[in-house]
């Protein structure tokens, strides 16, 4: 292990200098006042920017500190490792010792949930196939930080008059919802407003993309396919989940679309581009202009949107026509507390995204065809001669309650490749000992990619949407 962490340690540095000074502050009086009262004074969101350092921290301490901590590790396995997105993370910083270590343990945990799974058979035992019980400890460290964050934030920005909200920081959207849900009348019309102007302000500032950037983009064809016949390609390839594949497919295929659309100028694109973040961070990533700018300006106007509706519930109400005004002055407060909860409810309702139904489309209905399709043996030989399904995507495909035999043919395909994968990683591990450097490396030093992919799904850059990890690193 002690030849792989040079190659981290340098990454994690940066890392662990943000993790140790926010410790310090959340350790000193008043939980991360000082801090938020920083950001407060800076761009970004300031709640987002404390997530990003608790799950610095995490990684930090989990690499350098608590690889061999039992507890750690079981909180690690009882999540099947890592979601796509921190298992990205985690592949980035390259601690392919401290990776394999933790991996080997979650395979072993795996292992056993398995072979008790296979001894129980019938509807009964369903529960007891799943082998993630536990949110990814790396989102669980975040939105701890999150929730903290906001309580520190709804006690600054609501001393009087106005707090500590004069600096230029806004909150993002989703997190803007978080507060306004739980945030007091005063409070709550006083972010509903400033983060209205702001994004009027924004919505103005965004531009049409030039006329010299509408040829970068490829025309746009639609793919004739046969979904069967690309399944059962999916399922012998050797290097990622058929189903995560698909699912990145899906995802590409709707972006390559959007950015035919607004290149070519088409209007009434409104049903079909994204709002949430990660979407969006896709779409502007993308090398079309034209879709950044659509995209942008989409997402800003739905926003501003729904902040009009809050703030129109939150507008002020008179008494009705006939009614005296001695009975509204006796219901006003009840009327308030109405309005309120009225414009809460709205401004917390989410935010449909297209790309995200259709990505949950797609892992549905690829669940769905693949289990089909292993009820025929020939098929079933196929997906032996594969990479699988992923952990994640395998107890998706047990909650879809396949039959029987097909249940119990996932349970020991499952089996056979994560006995494989445990014994490289621990045969990585025993290699990278000292007493061990006779011996050449082999394939077994590429296993805690595997492993990634084994438990995370299909790896993306988070600098690169749509890009997928491969064996040889980042692409």
């Amino acid at each position: 292990m002690s030849t792989t962490r040079s190659g981290h340690i340098e990454q994690a540095a940066r890392h662990g200098a943000t993790a140790r000074r926010s410790r310090l502050v959340v350790a000193g009086p008043g939980p991360g006042e000082a801090r938020l009262r920083e950001l407060l004074r800076q761009p970004g969101c300031p709640v987002c920017s404390e997530g990003r350092d608790a799950e610095a921290r995490y990684f930090f301490w989990l690499l350098n500190e608590t690889t061999a901590d039992p507890r750690a590790l079981e909180q690690v396995a009882a999540a099947g490792a890592f979601c796509p997105e921190h298992g990205a993370m985690l592949a980035s910083f390259k601690a392919f010792g401290e990776v394999t270590y933790v991996h080997a343990y979650a395979a072993r945990r795996a292992l056993r949930l398995l072979s008790a799974a296979a001894g129980g058979r019938g509807p009964a035992s369903m529960r007891s196939r799943a082998l993630i019980r536990t949110a990814c400890p790396a989102c669980a460290a975040r939105d701890a930080q999150h929730r903290l964050a906001l309580d520190v934030l709804e006690r600054l920005l609501g001393i009087p008059p106005g707090g500590e909200s004069g600096g230029p920081a806004l909150l993002c959207f989703p997190h803007l919802q978080c507060l306004g849900s739980r945030a007091h009348g005063a409070l709550l019309e006083q972010l509903v407003t400033r983060h209205h102007e702001a994004t009027a302000r924004l919505e103005d500032s965004v531009t049409p993309a030039s006329p010299a950037s509408r040829d970068a983009v490829l025309p746009w064809r639609a793919e004739t396919r046969d979904p069967v016949a690309a399944m059962l390609d999916a399922c012998e390839s050797p290097d990622a989940c058929p189903v995560c594949h698909e699912a990145l497919r899906a995802r590409g295929e709707w972006l390559a679309w959007l950015a035919e659309a607004t290149t070519r100028g088409r209007d009434q694109l409104e049903d079909v581009l994204p709002t949430c973040p990660r979407h969006l961070r896709a779409a502007t990533g993308h090398r079309s202009a034209p879709l950044a700018a659509a995209a942008t300006a989409h997402a800003l106007g739905a926003v501003r949107a729904r902040l009009q509706l809050t703030i129109e519930l939150l507008g002020p109400r008179g008494p009705f026509r006939g009614e005296r005004i001695s009975r509204w002055r006796l219901l006003r407060p009840v009327a308030e507390r109405r309005r309120r909860s009225l414009a809460r409810a709205a401004l917390a309702r989410p935010m449909h995204c297209p790309p995200c139904h259709r990505e949950a489309t797609a892992v549905d209905r690829a669940l769905r065809l693949l289990l089909a399709l292993l009820e025929q043996d020939a098929h079933r030989a196929r997906y032996e001669r594969g990479h699988g399904l992923c952990v994640r995507h395998f107890d998706a495909a047990q909650r879809l309650t396949p039959r029987e035999r097909v249940s119990a043919f996932l349970i020991d395909a499952l089996s056979a490749k994560l006995a494989v994968l445990q014994w490289e990683l621990e045969e990585s591990l025993r290699k990278n000992a000292w007493s061990a450097r006779p011996e050449g490396p082999g394939a077994e030093q590429t296993s805690w990619l595997r492993a990634l992919r084994r438990f995370s799904g299909i790896l993306e850059p988070a600098d690169a949407p749509g890009t997928p990890l491969d064996a040889r690193g980042w692409p």
